[in-house]
């Protein structure tokens, strides 16, 4: 057996196996290529066949495809790399991630107002504050990971009904003749909360009400809610995605700090 890519096909070929699950009972031989006319092989009786077994064999593009058969096999295409996509499970992964984060992220709040509250040295301070600010960003990244991939599940859907809506036209473009008996139809089931309750015992729906508080606390120097922070709206005009402001309330703080420190520098 030889895995070796074939030369004169720089692209569409299946690469030689790096590991070979069989190799105690399989082997590898280099063998010279052997050439001998047609005619000598025919004078002496000499014939070889070569069989190939394909289990399946789907083509996207053939010359007698039709428009329904090319439509159809994009859509079964475009179909299973959706099923292989919900089947890793991310966007679940990213919620009980989140959900973890968030939990974190109001701990590390409740405890920076207790520094303050209670007037402690300015390192413990300022270390709370970097934790909040820390866990601030793993939040924001996380629920923005999660977006996107709903986001992306949701065009795959939206690109599969464009193309069975195309299928459909051909199909009445034929005079309901089917060539493929392919169907589609999008089926959405109710959304089930399977976040597990954290480590305080906040479930989820508990833990979206802690957020909502926490986004209309009243923080000194910041604009008062439902008004976003400045560093929301610098970053939503340039991603796109808008921060909440639970997710920026350290970080504006300090960006406030930092511009009001220049201008003091400035009077001075």
């Amino acid at each position: 057996m030889l895995y070796e890519p074939d030369p004169s096909k720089a692209n569409k070929q299946r690469p030689w196996r790096r590991y070979d699950q069989n190799a105690d009972v399989t082997g590898i031989s280099w063998l010279p290529a052997v050439l001998a006319p047609l005619h000598l092989l025919d004078s002496r009786g000499v014939s070889y066949r070569l069989d190939v077994e394909l289990g399946k064999l789907e083509f996207e593009v053939h010359p007698y495809m039709t428009l329904e058969h090319q439509l159809a096999a994009k859509l079964l295409c475009s179909f299973r790399e959706y099923h292989r996509r919900v089947s890793l499970g991310l966007v679940t992964f990213y919620s009980n991630k989140l959900a973890a984060l968030e939990d974190g992220l109001l701990n590390a709040r409740e405890q920076l107002f207790s520094v303050q509250e209670q007037g402690q040295e300015v390192e413990q301070a300022m270390a709370a504050t970097t934790a909040v600010a820390q866990a601030e960003r793993e939040v924001a990244e996380v629920r923005q990971l999660r977006e996107e991939e709903e986001a992306h599940l949701l065009a795959a859907v939206d690109a599969m009904s464009h193309l069975w809506k195309q299928l459909c036209d051909v199909r009445d473009q034929q005079g309901g003749t089917r060539l493929t008996d392919l169907g589609f139809s999008v089926v959405q089931l109710p959304r089930e909360d399977s976040t597990p309750t954290q480590a305080d015992g906040l479930t989820r729906q508990q833990l979206d009400i802690a957020l909502l508080v926490a986004e209309a606390e009243a923080i000194a120097g910041l604009p008062p809610y439902p008004s976003a922070f400045p560093l929301n709206q610098a970053d939503a005009e340039l991603t796109g995605f808008a921060l909440r402001r639970v997710e920026s309330t350290a970080s504006s703080h300090a960006l406030l700090r930092s511009q009001l420190q220049e201008r003091l520098a400035l009077l001075q």
